[in-house]
């Protein structure tokens, strides 16, 4: 017995997903006039999240048809984007990686968060330029892993680290900055 189009509930009412939808095409139209001697040019993988942010959840652009075992109860379940520019589908992808990362990797672990930030008079440095971004990232986990060795007693320990490299603050400025995760074990 079909019930109807699932519908999930997220971004199609959200102001974040209405400014993408209402005004991506008028935007991508005069990017090069406007914005491209400042910025680049506008890379076609962020062309095609941006579209595929756009169509998440629309039914016309695919779905799975979903049946109940037990009940026999059905939907139609439209596709969902997959990108984590997406307030839905970013938060799930951020959820399953934290729940494997808590389970498997840090499994009888202790932890430390540290966060590192660029002054604001270097950042600018960093902007469209991956190479300096990377290597911000590898010293940062350089710094932490010698601190660590350095001040535990047994000098052979070595340190786990998970780090992620962030662009944007929570207002979405330029604000470079890298977040660890120590791992360590304790006897």
């Amino acid at each position: 017995m079909l019930k109807g189009v699932y519908t999930p509930k997220y971004h199609q009412d959200r102001l974040y997903y209405n400014i993408f939808r209402n005004h991506w095409p008028e935007f991508a139209a005069v990017y090069d006039q406007r914005f491209l001697l400042q910025y680049g040019p506008l890379e076609e993988y962020k062309i095609r999240t941006v579209e595929k942010f756009i169509r998440c959840g629309d039914p016309q652009y695919g779905f799975a048809y979903v049946e109940c075992p037990r009940c026999h109860e059905s939907y139609f379940v439209p596709f969902s984007c997959k990108t984590k520019m997406c307030n839905s589908c970013g938060e799930k992808h951020s959820l399953v990686w934290a729940e494997w990362v808590s389970s498997e990797v840090m499994h009888n672990c202790n932890h430390r968060h540290i966060t590192l930030t660029v002054p604001v008079k270097l950042r600018s440095y960093f902007y469209k330029n991956d190479f300096l971004m990377k290597k911000y990232l590898e010293t940062a986990c350089q710094l932490v892993s010698y601190m660590y060795t350095r001040d535990c007693p047994d000098k052979t320990a070595k340190a786990g680290i998970i780090a992620a490299l962030h662009t944007a603050g929570s207002r979405l400025n330029w604000n470079i900055h890298v977040h660890l995760l120590l791992l360590f074990m304790e006897e």
